[in-house]
């Protein structure tokens, strides 16, 4: 368990599946069952995409490429918004003002 997860109790997802899903077809991208996923979890795709498959749907393995750029994006996007959010407590707002500085110590 980390921050990121919480102990609570599944709610049973299947039940609440209504209308029929005959026909239906699931594109799952192999990189996300591939390297660094978690056996508990990939297990846990393959058993929900047989449950499926029973109930009349298809799935086929696909590739999404690019998810390789997309931790290096998410750091990316996560310190440029807490930049962003942060600006407001820099300072330069708030305290002695002069019009004549000539540096930021001065201002």
């Amino acid at each position: 368990m980390d921050a990121t997860s919480a102990n609570v109790d599944v709610p049973d997802f299947l039940s609440s599946l209504t209308g029929d899903i005959k026909g239906l077809k699931i594109a799952v991208p192999k990189e996300y069952l591939g390297e660094g996923v978690g056996e508990e979890a990939k297990e846990s795709v393959l058993q929900a995409l047989k449950v499926l498959e029973g109930l009349g749907a298809s799935w086929e393995e696909v590739s999404l490429p690019h998810s390789k750029y997309a931790l290096a994006t998410y750091y990316l996007l996560s310190s440029s918004e807490a930049s962003a959010n942060l600006a407001r407590f820099d300072g330069i707002r708030y305290g002695y003002r002069t019009d004549n500085a000539d540096n930021l110590i001065d201002l």
